[in-house]
């Protein structure tokens, strides 16, 4: 399936860099989501697939959060902007591939935690406007923290 061009897919203002956000704008010009097929982000492989089932992709973020071990994004295959538009099955999937992430890097489950990016960027901070759950593991002994809404570039 080939990626539709979208009229907004990133927010810029939302980058935690300035590197960053000119990357985003790139994207924007482009009109092509970074986590559907033809994407910038996965044809490039500039965030290297870690793990893939039948409805999700997860890859290892290039802007990981302060105080983690590891930092995830997983996002479904088809281009959702929604948790309610997720059907059971690929609720099931999503299940799946977090079981298998803790699995394949051997992290407990107690030590996981997640976010779900979606709706007005303002609010939750969001760079790319595909549905998208950022997965934590914190560095043992440290505090992850998680920052919603707005953030000014800090390089």
């Amino acid at each position: 399936m080939k990626n539709k061009p979208l009229k907004r897919i990133v927010d810029p203002r939302n980058a935690r860099s300035k590197p960053y956000a000119a990357e985003l704008r790139k994207i924007q010009k482009s009109g092509l989501c970074p986590f559907c097929p033809g994407g910038k982000t996965l044809v490039e492989g500039k965030d290297p697939i870690l793990l893939r089932n039948d409805h999700w992709l997860a890859i290892q973020s290039h802007t990981p959060i302060a105080n983690t071990q590891h930092h995830w994004v997983v996002f479904p295959k088809k281009h959702r902007t929604r948790v309610t538009q997720l059907s059971n099955e690929e609720w099931c999937f999503f299940s799946e591939i977090i079981s298998t992430l803790q699995k394949k890097f051997k992290v407990a489950g107690d030590v996981v935690s997640f976010t779900a990016r979606e709706g007005d960027t303002v609010i939750t901070g969001a760079t790319v406007l595909h549905l998208h759950f950022n997965i934590y593991v914190p560095k043992r002994g440290r505090v992850v923290t998680v920052t919603f809404g707005r953030v000014q570039n800090k390089s």
